[in-house]
Order: C-alpha cells, then structure tokens, then sequence
C-alpha cells in the first residue's frame, strides 16, 4: 500500500506554496499544464485508484537555500502541454 493523497490536487498544491512563501523559501513559481483536467464529478483515477481532480496544470516552484523576504516573482508562461509540438516517431 501506498501513501494516499488529497483528491484535490489543487488545493494541496495551494497549499505547499503558500506554506513556501510562509516559510520565506521561495524566489519564484508558476504553473505549466502537463495533464487531462478532471473534476470532482468525473475524476481521473491514479495508478492506487484513488480518484483525483485538477485544472490539469502544475506547479513548478524554484526554491531558495537562504530567507528570500520578498513575495516570490510569478512566471508568465502561456505553454499548455495541449499547446506544445507533437513528437513524430521514427
């Protein structure tokens, strides 16, 4: 058995950040899409089983080693995972 996790993804992701940001060990973050979107009503399902929803985007966050006081710079990325080139195969 493994870990089970926040259906929300999210919500937990808020969360981290703002605990990051609380903690003064974030310089910057942004989000980048990577999968499906799912919702609460027709969740997507993980590799356990266990039902999760989200906009479909991530998180990515760039920490720092030392305080960083200042609220953390947001990237502006506009790349959607949808948005990016298809690989073609040999």
């Amino acid at each position: 058995m493994t870990h089970k996790i926040d259906a929300n993804i999210d919500e937990s992701a808020i969360y981290v950040l703002a605990d990051l940001v609380a903690k003064e060990r974030l310089t910057d973050f942004g989000t980048v899409g990577g999968i499906p979107k799912s919702s609460s009503d027709k969740p997507a399902i993980n590799f356990s089983n266990a039902p999760y929803y989200t906009s479909g985007n991530r998180l990515v966050a760039v920490l720092s080693e030392s305080r960083h006081p200042a609220f953390p710079n947001r990237f502006n990325w506009n790349v959607y995972a949808y948005d990016l080139p298809k690989t073609q195969s040999a």
